[in-house]
Formats: C-alpha cells, structure tokens, sequence
C-alpha cells in the first residue's frame, strides 16, 4: 500500500523563479521528486516551493498545465486550492502552496495557502510599513488557515529572525498563540558554516517545547533532498483535513527529522553561482566563509 509509512515533507525548496541562475527549473524539481518515489512509494512526498516573496510558480503551473501534462506525461490537480496533485504513469506526489517572505525581522515560510490568498500574501512581504508581528497575524488571519514557519531563526546572514531576546519572546508568544507552526530547527546549506545557528534553534526548541523540523533550504538540484521531515498520519483528502493533520502531527510529536548538511564546497559553488561570480560577490562570500569557518573552530 502506498503512503503507508508517512509522508516525506519537504518543506523549503528554490526554484528557478528565486534565482534565475542555479536553482533548478520547476519541471526538474517536479520531477526529481516524481522519480524519488519510484523507489520511495512506501511513503507520500509532499513538496513545498518557498521562492522568494512571492510564488510565482503558480500561475507559471496553473498557464501552462496543459503543455507540461502533454511535453511530460503528468497528471495535474487541484486539491482544494491549496495544493496540486502531480502524477505520472506510476508514481504521485503533492506541490503545497508556498512561499518565503522576507521581512524586516527575518524571514516567514507561509504553506498551505490558498491560490486565490497569494497575492494578498505576497502583498504583506512588499507592504515595508508592516512590523513583524502585524505581517504574521495579517497572513495567518487574512487565508482562513495556513502553516507559518520560521526558517533558520538563528542565523542573521541569511535573514534569521531571533536575533535579540525581545523578537525571542515575541516568537514564542506567537506559537503559543498559534501564529507560528513551526521552527526550521535544522537547515541542510546552513550546516557548512554556520553550524552554529542549526545548534541554537535545536537548544530554542527543546528548552521551550517549540516544534522544529528539517529543511534543506536546496538552492540547487544537489541539495533537495539533503534533509525532511518524515510526518505520520497525514490526510490528503481536503484542504481541512490536510492542514490540521500536518498541525496535529507536529503537536503530538508524531513526526521525524532526517538528513544531513550540505558539503562546504557544495555551498560555496551554489552560493558563488547564484551571486552571478562579480569580484566583489566573491570577495564578500569568501570573507564571510572564513570568517564563519574561523567561529567553527574557535568553538570546537
């Protein structure tokens, strides 16, 4: 029986429409994960494309559904507007709805959304005059239900959000109240050199309870499926049922975290690719690689 061992979750994934350069196209994506289930159909695979502040791939699937079912043989369907049902001759996936907003404070994942809410969400990530709290509870109460997750909270490079005690305590106000779902407790291509800030979110979410999952935040086909998080007991059958089952899941901690971090090479060649190789890219990057391996070892 298919899908009896849970669902593979993978909740932060690029395309092409977040960097025109080294992410891969929508169509690889889709079908990488397609073949993954060849030899994984014990288990569902629920996808997630975060692009940057907006989802453009949406309307990008929704227009030309017709000529990717035609030029690849897929199956595509509407689950009740907050997910596509993607199949070929003999394996199934789900794309959930979502992005990654940018925000003053750090960074949101919004998943589960519903297609006719996205422009009103990618309008709250553009709205500059928001703070971060007024930006979670407008996106949480403007879609009726949706997931809201906080990816690499810790690391303030690459637009984590805790970066003082206060914005600590207005996080964890915000999950006890149900605004935030989850914690991206550990991130794949954060792992090289900034292992650190995936240790302080681990430390953040077994002190308070906080539910933290894995993610491999893939810029790069290489990267996808790097790390996950296994879910139990997932309903597929409506948008309710969905929702609330991946909810229920991560509460009742029936749920599983797997992978590893991506290698030290393979984040600086993706990293200098998607600044399109300036020499003043570079030296930025290179900089801040010493200086992130320098901390790693001074604290080993």
């Amino acid at each position: 029986m298919k899908g009896n061992n849970g669902t593979l979750w993978l909740p932060h994934v690029h395309t092409r429409f977040s960097d025109r350069y080294v992410s891969p196209t929508l169509e690889k994506v889709i079908d990488m994960c397609l073949r993954y289930q060849q030899n994984n159909s014990d288990k569902n695979l629920m996808l997630c494309i975060t692009d940057s502040n907006h989802a453009e791939y949406i309307p990008y699937l929704l227009d030309n559904k017709n000529k990717l079912q035609n030029k690849y043989g897929w199956k595509i369907d509407d689950l009740d507007n907050i997910a596509f049902v993607i199949e070929d001759d003999c394996n199934k996936m789900y794309l959930l709805n979502g992005i990654e907003g940018h925000t003053k404070k750090g960074h949101l994942l919004v998943e589960g959304f519903d297609i006719n809410n996205r422009k009103n969400i990618e309008s709250v990530f553009h709205n500059k005059t928001l703070n971060f709290e007024d930006q979670i509870k407008r996106i949480k109460e403007s879609d009726g239900d949706n997931l809201i997750i906080l990816p690499h909270p810790f690391n303030v490079n690459v637009g984590g959000a805790i970066k003082n005690k206060n914005i600590e305590k207005i996080v964890l106000d915000f999950y006890n109240k149900g605004y935030i779902d989850a914690v991206e407790e550990f991130n794949a291509i954060n792992q090289p050199f900034f292992k650190n800030s995936n240790e302080q979110t681990k430390y953040f979410c077994t002190k308070y309870g906080v539910r933290g999952i894995y993610s491999s935040d893939s810029h790069h086909s290489s990267q996808i499926f790097l790390a996950y998080t296994l879910l139990k007991n997932i309903d597929f059958s409506n948008r309710g049922k969905l929702l609330s089952s991946i909810r229920d899941s991560l509460r009742n901690y029936d749920y599983q975290n797997e992978g590893d971090g991506a290698s030290k090479f393979n984040f600086i060649y993706t990293m200098l690719l998607r600044r399109v190789l300036s020499p003043c890219d570079i030296i930025t990057l290179v900089g801040l690689g010493i200086k992130a391996t320098y901390n790693t070892i001074k604290n080993e």
